[in-house]
């Protein structure tokens, strides 16, 4: 399989370097940062690096395989790629690495694009999806704040279950096999949003916060338990995040993102 030449020009040095890969190659804007200029390439290069991680997997004689998904529409032509690849040999669990705390048939929820996504999957076995529970009661929120308050308060108990879950699958100190995950124009990932309590967290897994916008109660995997898998590859689309993708390869220490984008395990892929 031909190699792709890397061409560093925002990073600290210069040089050259190659991935394995057929793909077409894309352009290293810096380290960590590579950028593709039409979708396909996009999502061929995210297909393969998750066949290849599988086939590696299947090597090492393992038997099961986790992977955090990013919610919202973004990662949606790649889950759908994925579905359509024929992996075989390993149990692939899928984890939603956030949820809006809406109804079980609210279209803003993350598992519906999910489920929509994998559902004609030709995996073998099939893919098992752990969406996070549902809340006991279908409501467009409001801003009053006592009305957040008690969202936020049942949301966090909903935290509780999907850590149990978490803990009960994986072990006390769950980490990932891999984790895609998306970078928001506040630099925010999953539901880590700027100033809220939840980037505080060092000891549970989930946590409950708040958006700037609707659904504002969120449902989301805390910034240790996310850092922690063993690849983490955040997915951008649009030149309208070129900015946010600039610090974050900088390692701004202030956005969220930050606290996840561990230099030696994660890489931004950028579609233009």
């Amino acid at each position: 399989m031909p190699a792709i030449q890397i061409r560093r020009t925002a990073g600290t040095r210069e040089g050259s370097g190659d991935i394995d890969s057929g793909l077409p190659a894309p352009y290293i804007q810096s380290m960590n940062v590579i950028e593709f200029d039409s979708e396909a390439s996009w999502v061929a290069f995210v297909e393969a690096e998750v066949a290849a991680t599988h086939a590696s997997r299947l090597e090492r004689g393992e038997t099961r395989m986790d992977i955090v998904l990013a919610g919202g529409a973004t990662p949606a032509p790649i889950y759908r790629a994925l579905a359509a690849h024929p992996f075989s040999g390993l149990e692939l669990t899928l984890w939603l690495g956030d949820e809006r705390f809406v109804g079980a048939d609210n279209p803003a929820r993350n598992g519906r694009m999910v489920a929509a996504a994998f559902a004609a999957s030709i995996w073998d076995p099939p893919p098992r999806i752990h969406e996070w529970p549902f809340p006991p009661l279908t409501r467009r929120l409001d801003d009053a704040p006592e009305g957040l308050a008690a969202d936020l308060a049942a949301a966090g108990e909903l935290c509780l279950k999907q850590e149990a879950l978490l803990r009960a699958e994986l072990g006390p100190e769950p980490r990932f096999s891999l984790a895609l995950l998306g970078l928001g124009p506040d630099g925010h990932t999953a539901s880590l949003f700027p100033g809220q309590p939840i980037l505080a967290e060092l000891g549970r897994l989930c946590g409950a916060s708040l958006a700037p916008g609707e659904p504002r109660v969120r449902m989301s995997f805390t910034y240790p338990l996310l850092a922690g898998a063993q690849k983490l590859r955040f997915l951008v689309r649009g030149r309208d995040k070129a900015d946010i993708v600039r610090r974050l390869a900088a390692e701004e220490t202030e956005l969220p993102a930050s606290r996840v984008a561990v230099p030696d395990r994660a890489i931004l892929y950028c579609l233009n």
